[in-house]
């Protein structure tokens, strides 16, 4: 109790985040049977105080939040979003897809669907059918993540992020999602639109509105802003535009 009433070492300004987070998770331990942990006004307002620490001390008894993380083109696992989600949320799941351009030992890369769709859609749809079977393959791996999982909330980035807007799209998905810059329409214009076209997206998109939050940033040079703009005014979803942000949203 000393530690979270403006005595050392909490204050100490030579300690580090980490050691505070250390000191925090492990007074969270001790007191976990209490379900209420008094803390000061200063306290509350350090920024290395995880949310989840935040609504222990205020006699908040919840349920951890569920989030089922889809991370993007070259990214996985032990990726900086899903990291820090896991540093905030106590049940964070991120399922790899084994998802890449160029990365033939992926078993779900551009390069691979590229081989396995030669001799069926060479010369004319090669490309295209190349990007639908990475998008569905993945889409697989995500749905059987939802069905196990049972997340109560889906975030997807770039390229996860049109993953989860293609399973919001098809009913796989119908709770609360978040889609940070998702990379869909660019994909299926870059491609070549063939069986799977974004004009049907968007309006499939449109009878789950209400679950759809749009993140993006404005200087971002990978996905146009743009793109989540007009999404957004087609479907009357929320976009939360950072000023500013990139496409890892620096």
């Amino acid at each position: 109790l000393d530690m979270f009433h403006g005595s050392t070492p909490f204050y100490d300004p030579s300690l580090t985040w980490g050691a505070k987070r250390a000191l925090i998770n492990c007074a969270m331990s001790a007191f976990e049977v209490v379900g209420e942990i008094p803390l000061d006004e200063e306290v509350m307002k350090d920024p290395c105080l995880s949310s989840k620490a935040k609504a222990k001390a205020q006699g908040i008894d919840k349920a951890p939040l569920r989030i089922l993380f889809m991370h993007g083109l070259e990214g996985g696992p032990h990726s900086t979003k899903p990291r820090f989600l896991k540093a905030h949320f106590s049940d964070v799941e991120c399922p790899a897809m084994n998802m890449g351009v160029l990365t033939m030992s992926a078993e779900n890369s551009f390069a691979r669907s590229l081989v396995r769709q030669f001799w069926r859609n060479w010369p004319w749809e090669w490309k295209a059918a190349a990007a639908r079977d990475s998008l569905e393959r993945c889409l697989e791996v995500q749905a059987q993540a939802i069905e196990e999982f049972k997340p109560d909330i889906v975030v997807g980035s770039s390229w996860g992020g049109g993953i989860a807007l293609l399973a919001l799209a098809r009913g796989i998905w119908r709770g609360p999602t978040v889609a940070i810059a998702p990379a869909l329409r660019l994909i299926l214009e870059k491609a070549g639109e063939t069986s799977l076209e974004w004009g049907d997206v968007e309006r499939q998109l449109a009878e789950c509105r209400d679950h759809l939050t749009l993140v993006h940033g404005t200087e971002d040079h990978t996905i146009p802003f743009q793109y989540s703009e007009e999404l957004a005014a087609q479907l009357g979803c929320e976009l939360i535009g950072l000023e500013g942000g990139d496409h890892s949203l620096n």
